[in-house]
């Protein structure tokens, strides 16, 4: 279900409660599956706070157990249906593709929480999403994703 019609996002509110999405890409819609929250991407974070040689350490090992994580968790989610993926936690959601009235998608290498890799935005008839595209994920390979199912919608 999964293979490589995904990457991770992040949605990010000033006061805290950053929740970090798998985003998968279906045949009709886009799943939401949250995998973390708000440390997801904690590697970048202990870099920026400790710098040096102790912050690059940090970060080589939490962020070797945080790949691990996410990997197991995508393994996992892989096995499951899009119900089953829907229902596993209350802030999944979906966004089929019919609602959507545009998308827009741009490259972003700094945000409010640190590196990132671009912006991703959808707009639907009855609300505007905004997430950061995960740092340490290729542009290029995230992009491609979206033209490949919503390329009549991106702008």
């Amino acid at each position: 279900m999964i293979n490589n019609n995904c990457f991770r996002i992040n949605q990010v509110k000033w006061l805290g409660g950053n929740v970090q999405y798998l985003l998968i890409f279906s045949k009709e819609q886009m799943l939401f599956i949250k995998i973390g929250g708000q440390f997801a991407d904690a590697e970048e974070l202990t870099y920026i706070v400790t710098r040096g040689l102790l912050g690059y350490l940090l970060r080589k090992k939490v962020g070797k157990i945080m790949e691990n994580k996410r990997v197991e968790k995508k393994n996992t989610l892989n096995k499951k249906s899009i119900s089953e993926l829907l229902s596993s936690d209350k802030k999944n959601f979906e966004i089929f593709y019919h609602d959507i009235l545009n998308i827009n998608l741009k490259k972003s290498r700094n945000g409010i929480n640190g590196p990132r890799t671009g912006i991703l935005k959808v707009k639907t008839s009855s609300k505007e999403y905004k997430f950061e595209i995960a740092p340490n994920q290729d542009y290029k390979s995230c992009e491609n994703i979206v033209k490949k199912y919503l390329l009549n919608k991106l702008i």
